[in-house]
């Protein structure tokens, strides 16, 4: 895998994991085993790297693949849901 996969699944990972706030740069760098000057030549920044992460697992949906095995299998129901709403309106 070369090191901008690298960084794209890292952040896949870590995204997954702590959410684009709680995902950053160093952490990134520091999963892919990649170094900063490597992260900025193959993107301009944590954004457009988030972009490319997210393009990738909606590709892999649209396939009829489930996203990278890299990634946790998907909660159980007991689970709180993605978004924080009451369900009434």
């Amino acid at each position: 895998m070369d090191t901008r996969e690298r960084l794209i699944a890292s952040t896949r990972e870590l995204l997954w994991e702590r959410g684009y706030v709680g995902t950053s740069p160093k952490a990134i760098q520091e999963r892919s085993g990649a170094g900063q000057g490597s992260m900025y030549h193959h993107f301009r920044g944590k954004p457009d790297l988030a972009l490319a992460a997210i393009t990738r697992s909606a590709e892999e949906l649209r396939a009829g693949r489930r996203p990278s095995s890299a990634l946790p299998a998907p909660r159980s129901s007991g689970s709180a849901p993605i978004c924080g709403g009451s369900g009434t309106h």
